[in-house]
């Protein structure tokens, strides 16, 4: 009972169960999310096209309509920096509900056209200018004919070095798909 080995065994429980008691408690003091307060979102052209990148594994997308979006964002985000950010996801996802005729469905879509990884506080900004999507964008439906209610959203997810992950949408605007 009265071993060195036992003492240092409590010893080290005691200071590890300290340890994390800190750390539940500093997670929970740095989870708030600040806004983001001048983000500037347009989108200046939607385009639909059959000329697109086609995807290996799906044959059926050499017949798919592509969508192509161009748009403007403007936003500092250097304040959400501090000791416990690890890195500032940013992403541009579009929303939109698509019906399908053959089994009159509606389906809720979300794709993401736009991301970005923020490391450091020095490439907290984002000054995009007349830019387009990064990744493809087509409906499973092989075409935008039924597509409607179309808003684009910025969304910003904070990864902590301790904690838990917070995510806001910052900026929204509604855009409709061109009639063929």
């Amino acid at each position: 009972m009265n071993k060195f080995t036992t003492r240092v065994s409590s010893i080290f429980s005691f200071a590890s169960s300290a340890f994390m008691v800190m750390i539940l408690v500093l997670a929970i003091l740095t989870r708030n999310y600040q806004d983001v307060p001048d983000v500037k979102l347009s989108v200046q052209d939607v385009s639909l096209s059959k000329s697109g990148i086609p995807d290996y594994y799906d044959s059926s997308s050499k017949n798919a309509q592509h969508a192509r979006v161009k748009f403007s964002i403007s936003a500092d985000m250097t304040h959400l920096f501090n000791w416990n950010t690890k890195q500032l996801f940013c992403y541009l996802l579009i929303e939109y509900e698509n019906s399908d005729d053959t089994r009159k469905k509606t389906f809720d879509n979300k794709v993401i056209l736009w991301d970005r990884i923020i490391t450091s506080p020095k490439k907290a900004k984002i000054n995009l200018k007349k830019h387009f999507n990064k990744y493809s964008f087509r409906d499973y439906n092989l075409n935008f004919i039924n597509a409607r209610d179309a808003k684009l959203t910025l969304v910003i997810e904070r990864v902590p070095v301790l904690g838990f992950f917070t995510n806001k949408s910052e900026r929204s605007v509604d855009i409709s798909f061109p009639s063929e």
